[in-house]
């Protein structure tokens, strides 16, 4: 998108513009969903207010000019490890990537049968061979050593079993598995991915009690992100905008009817406080000059 700012004297209702999103401020305070109160130290799930805080971290700070972007999946190959094995695993991968300079932000779910994985948008000095990111993690589930599995582990077709292995690379089909680096996306798209494992749709994935649900590598190698433009609307334009807004986001979903697809519930961001989304910068600005003037032209 152009560099240029959208202001209309008004109120305080406004977007602004991030390279990969828009930050809504609707005023008014937010107010957070309520939840079962735990003893300190222990989190046993992922509030509304943790999740606000992954997004608008994400939005408001950019890896080092020249670092190249990638999404990143990890995963523990094998039967579900205890606690203290997975975390070891993660966290060793965690120091050594920081330690060659990289800078990630991280979010942890639960698969089906029970073993954390991580989704990552991953930062790495220009020129950084995409097989050095494959190999971290693997070096990472390879220095954990021996494990012993009682009962004996059998692979899904049940032709092999296992009592131990000398590292769980060493289980059939780790190297194709364990981690996939996905290069052919925009930092921006791949914030829009991680936006969408933190939706209401992946609420079945979050861990109870598996720790923190989400995490920066390399703080200390971010830097804030100066807005490219900013839209000032009044209360009219910024609903109108809004409504639009959230009709363009309602999601697809299964149905019974000829077309085997409906549009699903219209989600509720932007009506008060702050919101941040990943949508397309050029798309909210197409939406922004509609809302000022919906009789005239789109530029």
């Amino acid at each position: 998108m152009n560099d240029k700012t959208v202001s209309f004297s008004g109120n305080c209702r406004k977007v602004t513009f991030y390279e990969g999103g828009v930050l809504l401020s609707a005023g008014g305070r937010y107010v957070a969903g309520k939840h079962q109160r735990s003893k300190r130290g222990e989190i046993t799930g992922w509030s509304k207010s943790s999740r606000r805080r992954m997004r608008r971290f994400m939005l408001e700070h950019v890896p080092p000019a020249g670092y190249e972007t990638f999404g990143v999946t990890l995963t523990i190959p094998g039967p579900v490890q205890p606690d203290a094995v997975e975390r070891d695993i993660f966290g060793r991968w965690s120091l050594q990537a920081q330690k060659r300079g990289w800078c990630a932000v991280w979010r942890l779910e639960v698969q089906n049968r029970g073993a954390r994985h991580w989704h990552v948008v991953l930062s790495v000095p220009a020129g950084i061979p995409v097989v050095a990111i494959f190999m971290l993690w693997w070096d990472s589930l390879k220095k954990q050593g021996e494990i012993v599995f009682s009962p004996p582990y059998s692979t899904k077709n049940g032709t092999c079993e296992y009592s131990r292995v000398s590292s769980l690379m060493s289980l059939p089909g780790a190297y194709e598995h364990a981690c996939n680096v996905q290069s052919n996306g925009s930092r921006g798209a791949w914030l829009r991915y991680m936006q969408d494992h933190a939706s209401k749709g992946k609420q079945a994935q979050i861990g109870v009690s598996k720790g923190r649900h989400w995490g920066i590598i390399g703080r200390k190698l971010y830097s804030l992100a100066a807005p490219v433009s900013t839209a000032d609307l009044s209360d009219s334009e910024y609903f109108r905008f809004l409504r639009a807004y959230q009709r363009l986001c309602r999601p697809s979903i299964p149905a019974s009817c000829v077309f085997g697809r409906r549009l699903g519930y219209r989600p509720s961001f932007g009506c008060r406080g702050e919101s941040v989304r990943f949508s397309k910068p050029e798309t909210v600005l197409r939406l922004v000059f509609w809302a000022r003037d919906p009789v005239a032209p789109i530029p």
